[in-house]
């Protein structure tokens, strides 16, 4: 009603006699985005991550593109699509020991001294959550074969936030053009 009589009378003469806000008005009659191609790109960072990414390294990913979109519109097209991270699991629950998990030492450090190796232990991790869970391999070189390439996609790939969000393969030779 108010667009058909815009010639006629101003929008905040006909908001208060229909004793709707101006903010009402202009919200109904902004047109809606089309995010087919925003959602497209999530989906595709969030594939070629391996279903590891969330919103903030998709955000990271999307601004190298040169697409600007905030953690929350990712988040909440990553639920409307069923786009759930790897590493979004309840926090304890009970572990299950499969035959993947035999192919994976359990630790590398002393009893009672958890910090002589943080950092084998964070990456045993990362590979035990992006890697090995939810996979079955049926032999030795299957798993080989399929470690290798995850290996290859973690060093060339994947970004690391504690890198700067950069690529291990990036982050060093970013390093080294600093020394030399």
């Amino acid at each position: 009603m108010i667009k058909s009589n815009l010639h006629k009378y101003s929008v905040s003469a006909m908001c208060k006699v229909l004793k709707i806000s101006r903010a009402s008005y202009y919200y109904e009659a902004a047109q809606k985005q089309d995010e087919s191609e925003l959602i497209k790109n999530i989906v595709d960072v969030y594939k070629a991550s391996r279903n590891n990414y969330g919103t903030r390294k998709i955000k990271i990913d999307l601004e190298e593109r040169e697409i600007f979109v905030s953690r929350r519109r990712i988040g909440r097209i990553m639920k409307q699509k069923g786009l759930v991270s790897s590493y979004t699991v309840a926090q304890y629950r009970p572990q299950k020991d499969t035959c993947n998990e035999s192919k994976i030492k359990r630790s590398l450090s002393h009893k009672g001294c958890p910090y002589d190796n943080a950092v084998a232990e964070a990456t045993f991790k990362i590979i035990k959550t992006e890697f090995v869970k939810n996979q079955t391999f049926s032999s030795l070189y299957h798993l080989q074969i399929e470690l290798a390439d995850y290996v290859n996609w973690f060093n060339n790939h994947r970004i690391h936030s504690s890198l700067g969000y950069l690529t291990p393969v990036r982050y060093r030779i970013n390093t080294l053009k600093k020394v030399v």
